[in-house]
């Protein structure tokens, strides 16, 4: 083509023709559906979009008028007496512009746009409507929303809130949940840097100054936690976690971090100790050797008076192995395969309680009870508690027989006298041998406290036992009834001649 066909101007026809093939181009090329309706009503025309947006189907004959493409518009409108009413006032006002949203039957959303067409006078030439489908867009905008608020539930239930700190503007951008870490209102509060070390306790801000400049200057990540003064004056335990964003040349340009409110953590970590150490004191202050295993009969727990009770070896302890444990405390018992038989009957009823004595081999008694220990809904640990007992069970030795024996002389005394008595009847009607009583006692026996005194008398009365003692056999039993009075039984008699020997003896 030459410069003369370039620069030739068009005929007025050529003109129309090329203004036609633009407009035509410009509406198919068009990413909404586009109506053009003329002042007369009658349809001038419409794109592609806008015949597949409203099903105006190609083998259909290509509508005219106004009116009729209003009616295949509002068959698709869910409300169509609202969008006719708001039609119909726009013809009363060719002059109002129109924005409008309409929620279709199908479920889509469509936006509808609609401007008069005027003439170079500015006369009212007709009016030209654009539709968009808002659909897609309304699906994604829902979406976005279910996602901030799923991340803000989250950030709540979690207690983590997320912030970015903007070095180049020096603006503060904070999540939902970080607001309330900081007891302020996202509505009316707009977070800076200086607020936010001002916020920081005292004890912890400096710290926290010198993380922040190794972060800003160098872009080193920060982890730790501070303390944060609300403006309620309510404090917070907030552990961060934060890394710098740089740019092309290794300048940081944004720091992003999180917060984790971890107070109540700390409340319970605080609780666990003073409960851990409240537990052991009580375990170290108690007189018992104190033994805790789990369902697994491993050791959980123990005192060190356990270990001095048992001589155990501190490695065996720690192990954890409470089969361990048991194999060196076996060699100290007297009966070691009791112990073992009770100790499985234990294990086997896990929610049976005992309470027993445990002799050991060097004469040492010790008492052992022994819980449940729930550890879980189906499983149980069991506590064992041990304490020496050798030094009581002397005692109450000693207190059973002088209950039984008399102060002075060893012998038995009448209370006992009366049970051996009354075991010989019942042996004796049961089949047994008879058996013979002796009651003998001193004459003259006042003479010698009158004239040598008591502890003379009380000498005498020794001897006699002695002697009384060596007259019989084994199995007879000599008592003393109190001053003289002497008594015996003499078991397996049934001859009164051999009574009469062992009186004669006597």
């Amino acid at each position: 083509m030459d410069e003369a066909s370039v620069t030739e101007p068009l005929s007025l026809s050529e003109t129309a023709s090329f203004a036609e093939a633009l407009l035509e181009s410009e509406l198919e090329s068009s990413l909404d559906a586009v109506l053009i309706v003329r002042t007369d009503s009658a349809v001038s025309r419409f794109n592609k979009r806008f015949a597949d947006m409203w099903s105006i189907t190609s083998g259909t004959s290509r509508p005219v008028d106004a009116d009729v493409i209003l009616r295949l518009v509002l068959a698709h409108v869910a409300q169509p007496a609202v969008y006719l009413a708001d039609v119909l006032r726009f013809r009363a006002d060719p002059a109002t512009p129109v924005n409008l949203e309409m929620d279709l039957v199908d479920g889509r959303v469509v936006e509808a746009h609609s401007h008069a067409i005027r003439g170079p006078q500015g006369q009212y030439l007709g009016r030209i409507w654009v539709f968009r489908d808002l659909t897609d867009r309304r699906v994604s905008e829902a979406a976005l929303r279910a996602s901030h608020l799923l991340l803000a539930t989250t950030e709540r239930i979690a207690h983590v809130g997320g912030w970015e700190w903007d070095l180049v503007s020096d603006e503060l951008t904070w999540s939902d949940e970080t607001y309330r870490m900081y007891g302020c209102d996202p509505d009316t509060y707009v977070p800076n840097a200086a607020d936010f070390v001002a916020a920081i306790h005292d004890g912890d801000r400096e710290r926290v100054k010198q993380a922040i400049a190794r972060s800003t200057k160098e872009g080193a990540p920060y982890e730790g936690e501070f303390r944060v003064v609300r403006p309620d004056g309510g404090e917070r335990v907030v552990h961060v976690h934060a890394e710098a964003v740089v740019d092309a040349t290794g300048k940081p340009v944004r720091i992003v971090g999180t917060n984790h409110d971890v107070t109540e953590q700390k409340a319970i970590e605080r609780g666990l100790r003073f409960a851990n150490a409240l537990s052991k004191a009580q375990l170290e202050s108690s007189p018992d050797g104190i033994l805790v295993v789990g369902a697994d009969r491993r050791i959980v727990s123990y005192n060190q008076k356990l270990i001095e009770l048992w001589s155990l070896d501190a490695d065996v302890v720690e192990s954890r192995s409470g089969g361990r444990a048991v194999d060196s405390i076996l060699h100290q018992l007297k009966n070691p395969s009791a112990f073992l038989a009770r100790l499985e009957e234990l294990y086997t009823h896990p929610l049976q309680s005992s309470h027993e004595e445990v002799e050991l081999a060097d004469g040492r008694v010790f008492e052992r009870h022994s819980s449940p220990l729930p550890v879980a809904d189906d499983a149980s640990g069991r506590i064992f508690f041990f304490r020496d007992i050798t030094a009581r069970k002397a005692v109450e030795g000693q207190i059973t027989r002088l209950a039984r024996q008399d102060g002075l002389t060893g012998l038995a005394n009448r209370s006992m006298f009366v049970e051996s008595v009354q075991l010989a009847i019942a042996r004796s009607g049961r089949g047994g041998k008879g058996f013979a009583l002796f009651y003998l006692d001193l004459d003259h026996f006042k003479d010698v406290n009158d004239t040598l005194g008591h502890p003379a008398g009380d000498l005498l009365l020794q001897h006699v036992a002695e002697r009384l003692r060596a007259s019989v056999r084994e199995p007879d039993l000599v008592a003393r009834f109190g001053g003289d009075e002497f008594a015996v039984i003499a078991a397996d008699v049934t001859d009164p001649t051999e009574a009469a020997a062992i009186a004669q003896r006597l």
